[in-house]
């Protein structure tokens, strides 16, 4: 069942928090990781909005892959609904992609 975010355009949103992540059962250590976030809008020609450790994603718990994304960041995207691309990198799992079509943002 998918969760649905309704945020006012040009409020403060508080973050989109991943309590753990995991591949096959275990935590994934971030503390070599690289993450990319995509949020993806629904409507054709919508602004894809990229963020980075550092640049909208912070690392919560490296150790069991905890992190948070938007964390206090005013969101101004278009009107309609967005998804998250996350995208994470580390020595050990190397590259995986989680697509979190179940949490939609929808801007207001």
């Amino acid at each position: 069942m998918a969760t649905t975010y309704n945020i006012i355009k040009g409020t403060t949103y508080l973050g989109f928090n991943v309590e753990s992540t995991t591949v096959n059962g275990d935590f994934v250590d971030l503390t070599d990781a690289t993450i990319i976030v995509e949020v993806i809008g629904e409507k054709k020609g919508c602004a894809k909005h990229t963020y980075t450790i550092g640049k909208g994603v912070e690392i919560t718990n490296a150790a069991e892959g905890g992190f948070i994304i938007l964390q206090d960041t005013v969101i101004n995207w278009d009107y309609g609904k967005w998804y998250l691309i996350v995208t994470i990198t580390t020595s050990a799992y190397g590259t995986k992609k989680w697509i979190y079509k179940d949490r939609i943002f929808n801007i207001v």
